[in-house]
């Protein structure tokens, strides 16, 4: 999707930098948040720049359980790629290549010197620390090697980001959203509500373009503010609206889903101090679910604390479970007195 739009160089190249510095690259981050369409963007840019390049973009990993027995590398040999020197692979839904311990053993034995390059990007991975889906060895990824959400320089001063930065969030309002409609404070709430997550600012944007407060103010020669959206727009009408598109919600539960009491435990408490903090995922039933779903986002609290804090990708994210589980549409208030 984001393709369409703007082609964020600096993410593009930056990821690059990373990836033939370290050579091995784990993307992970909630649904929607931008990681098939920089991948795209990746590859792309890969043929754009090298002189010969040889690069595979594969959208998924073989299920598992298929009968037919293949060795890793027999799976991108298929599509006509060789792990020679310079060559590339990119693996984007890398969490359905989990079961796979021959492949994530040999990506846990590349280091800076190896001659081929590997970057995947997965909807959850044990926040870039380890991945504990195969039982032979746990896989450290280094800091260096990890990409999340936010635009963080992790040592090797390449800052890299799955959320769009603030320059690519401009941007795309520009392209594809009437920036000219906006006052600018009405882009600054949208920015700081969603974090620059791809799928809620498009969805967010194109959820007040459908409401009668936007047509309003277009047609009085207004620009569209923050204070005409708090004023207008109720929290259940937004959250309603929000829940028809596509982007947005595919990280999100369906309302029906929150009615396991342990889904609905996670999130009452996740919502009520902001984040869940525990040494092992296996301590609180319910959070694995959470997590491999693309409900909750993880970090690390510490680089060398095995503790992991798991919260919403985006105050947006957290207002729409809470909207769910709460009932907030029996309430009168308005979308900008509730606290994001």
């Amino acid at each position: 999707m984001l393709d369409l739009y703007i082609p964020r160089p600096e993410t593009v190249s930056g990821l690059y930098a990373k990836l033939k510095e370290h050579k091995y690259i784990h993307v992970h981050g909630v649904p929607g948040s931008g990681k098939t369409t920089l991948a795209k963007l990746l590859h792309q840019h890969i043929l754009q720049v090298e002189t010969n390049p040889f690069v595979l973009y594969l959208d998924a990993w073989p299920s598992n359980g298929t009968g037919e027995y293949m060795w890793w590398r027999d799976w991108p040999s298929r599509q006509g790629f060789d792990f020679q020197n310079g060559a590339t692979l990119i693996l984007d839904e890398a969490q359905t290549s989990y079961y796979d311990q021959e492949f994530w053993l040999t990506l846990k034995n590349m280091n800076d010197w190896c001659p081929f390059s590997v970057i995947t990007f997965a909807r959850y991975g044990t926040c870039g620390q380890y991945l504990k889906h195969f039982t032979i060895s746990h896989f450290c990824i280094r800091r260096v090697q990890n990409v999340s959400l936010l635009r963080k320089d992790l040592g090797d001063e390449i800052p890299i980001g799955l959320f769009l930065s603030r320059d690519e969030f401009d941007s795309l309002v520009a392209r594809s959203y009437n920036a000219d409609a906006f006052d600018a404070s009405f882009p600054n709430c949208v920015y700081e509500i969603t974090n620059g997550h791809v799928g809620a600012c498009c969805d967010l944007l194109a959820a007040v373009q459908r409401h009668p407060s936007f047509h309003s103010a277009r047609n009085a020669g207004v620009r569209y503010s923050y204070e005409t959206f708090a004023t207008n727009i109720s929290t259940d009408s937004l959250m309603e609206t929000l829940r028809g598109l596509t982007l947005f919600v595919r990280g999100l539960p369906f309302q029906h889903e929150l009615e396991e009491p342990n889904i609905a435990d996670v999130f009452r408490k996740v919502i009520h101090d902001g984040s869940m903090v525990v040494w092992r995922i296996s301590e609180v039933p319910g959070l694995l679910e959470c997590f491999e779903r693309g409900w909750l986002h993880n970090e690390p609290v510490r680089e060398a604390d095995a503790q992991v804090a798991y919260a919403f990708a985006t105050p947006l994210h957290k207002r729409y479970v809470q909207w769910l589980l709460f009932d907030i549409s029996r309430l009168s208030e308005q979308f900008g007195t509730l606290q994001f």
